[in-house]
């Protein structure tokens, strides 16, 4: 093909994206405007906003987040809003979506708040203003919630390139999990500095982080985030090591729950540390697992990990149906969203398009949606 009529094929290509994002965008709002619960509206808008700033249309995503009842919502739109414009180099912009977002959290009652100050703190330290997301983690009188602000601004810096800012957050995310005493807590917190460590590049300090973990659920999904962060900064091999450990751990799993989810999430590490694994092996065995959960919600959730791996191995059909029995109505909008973002980014729009179509609830709709546009714009997760 000659370089005039490759050029001509990339434009058709992208107008054709275009035009589908576009579709699933209207269609996204249309389902938005039928949702009758006025909290569960709000969410389905902050989530518009998002998407509308992850195509870089952010006056439409400023309309929408400006829209929003709820200021602690609104809130939490202009700082995905804020955070997208950094991404693009528009610091200008950044910092005035900023600012609204803390004119709009100004008003929230402080018990529900939280989410959108824990926003604030990481888009200010994506932006360079770390002495002042270090002060809005600060604000937090929660001690959990003050030391996932320590965690979400180290992430910042290690986005903005900034190693040592990154290693300053983990140490304070570090002492603040020291005074943690409920068992599960501890464990919770471990796995987050475990995945603050590998994200900034301190792999080995995120494999001593691990090995005091005390549950084997905890060590297994711990090691699996360390082998996802190698294969981003080219070190897949060097993963295998963790997937072993994350194997023995995941033997002494009990809960049937927790065995799904390690099941699943071992099979992707296995994937990213450069092994060749049969999804259906891992899936078949999640399987067998989730039936012997004994709780609707941990079953639901259960099957919505089935499904999102499903629908990643490109079993559309198994993924539908799955993601079907799912008997909790937010689980399962959660399902068709991550079905349709792995269909639609493997060429299969016209499919997504059909099967929306037939969705009867508005939030299946609406999550549904924006997963295709994820699945457009490339976004792995």
């Amino acid at each position: 093909m000659s370089g005039a009529g490759a050029t001509g094929g990339r434009a058709e290509n992208q107008s054709q994206r275009d035009s589908d994002i576009g579709w699933f965008l209207d269609r996204a709002q249309q389902a938005a405007a039928a949702v009758e619960n006025s909290d569960q509206k709000d969410e389905a808008h902050v989530e518009i906003a998002r998407a509308q700033a992850r195509t870089g249309d952010f006056v439409e995503a400023m309309k929408t987040a400006a829209g929003i009842g709820e200021s602690g919502d609104r809130a939490r739109a202009y700082c995905f809003i804020a955070h997208v414009q950094t991404q693009v180099g528009n610091m200008p912009a950044s910092k005035e979506a900023i600012e609204l977002a803390k004119q709009a959290v100004a008003q929230v009652p402080a018990d529900a708040s939280h989410s959108a100050y824990l926003g604030i703190a990481y888009a200010q330290a994506r932006v360079g203003d770390v002495a002042a997301a270090l002060g809005t983690a600060r604000f937090f009188e929660e001690v959990r919630f003050r030391f996932v602000a320590f965690c979400q601004i180290a992430q910042a810096q290690v986005e903005a390139g900034n190693a040592e800012g990154a290693k300053q957050a983990i140490e304070l995310a570090e002492q603040t999990a020291a005074v943690f005493e409920d068992p599960q807590d501890k464990v919770w917190a471990s796995i987050m500095i475990t995945h603050a460590q590998a994200r900034a590049g301190d792999f080995a300090g995120a494999m001593r982080t691990v090995a005091d973990i005390a549950t084997p659920e905890g060590k297994a999904e711990a090691y699996c985030s360390i082998v996802e962060d190698q294969a981003k900064v080219g070190k897949a091999a060097a993963g295998k090591a963790a997937v072993g450990l994350a194997e023995e751990a995941a033997r002494a799993i009990t809960e049937p729950s927790s065995k799904v989810r390690a099941y699943l999430l071992i099979a992707k590490a296995k994937v990213q540390a450069g092994d060749f694994v049969d999804p259906k092996e891992a899936i078949a065995l999640a399987k067998e697992a989730a039936a012997r959960v004994g709780e609707a919600p941990d079953k639901a959730l259960s099957y919505c990990y089935i499904a999102e791996a499903q629908a990643k191995a490109g079993d559309f059909v198994g993924a539908m149906q799955t993601a079907a029995g799912i008997g909790v109505t937010w689980r399962k909008a959660n399902a068709y969203g991550e079905i349709a973002q792995a269909q639609a980014g493997t060429g299969g729009v016209e499919a997504v398009k059909g099967w929306i179509e037939k969705l009867a609830e508005p939030s299946e709709v609406v999550k549904a949606c924006l997963g295709a546009v994820r699945g457009l714009l490339g976004e792995e997760d």
